[in-house]
């Protein structure tokens, strides 16, 4: 589950620091792998 509840977004962005949400930290961190399967994502921005 990524993304999946409305405020997961602003809360990711606030406790790590990132100008973005939860994608965009993963991204960060390298955990976006082509391996990864993620489920319920529904908060996602555009860019991400």
């Amino acid at each position: 589950h990524v993304a999946e509840i409305s405020y997961e977004n602003q809360y990711v962005a606030n406790t790590r620091g990132v100008n973005g949400g939860t994608v965009t930290y993963l991204e960060k961190i390298g955990f976006l792998q082509s391996n990864l399967l993620a489920a319920h994502s529904v908060w996602v921005s555009d860019n991400e």
